[in-house]
């Protein structure tokens, strides 16, 4: 996104110059696919982590002291998963809005 609209400002003027247009944008949706993929993922991580703490138990690999712990660290190893979405969201959002902020009052050529 940033090598796009740097592109952009040096190039103004070229019969290129929508080359910073097209390199912000598929920044944009690169960090679009980056927040999908946080999003799938999200399942799959709470999945894992509720099979860890059924196999802890079934396993006897911690005693009755220890298990509430170990399902807390999962439950926040799981945690870590919706932080990542939403960041990923929140980059995503910004730098659509930054590009759009930036290119929108512009024609395409």
């Amino acid at each position: 996104v940033i090598l796009g609209l740097l592109l952009d400002l040096f190039v103004i003027g070229t019969q290129n110059s929508s080359l910073g247009f097209t390199l912000a944008i598929v920044g944009v949706c690169l960090y679009g696919l980056s927040a999908l993929f946080a999003l799938v993922t999200l399942p799959v991580e709470f999945n894992a982590s509720a099979r860890a703490k059924k196999q802890l138990q079934k396993e006897g690999i911690l005693t009755a002291e220890e298990l509430p712990f170990a399902e807390k660290m999962l439950s926040a190893a799981a945690l870590t998963y919706v932080a990542a979405l939403a960041t990923s969201l929140v980059y995503f959002l910004r730098f659509a809005l930054w590009v759009f902020l930036l290119f929108g009052g512009r024609r395409r050529r």
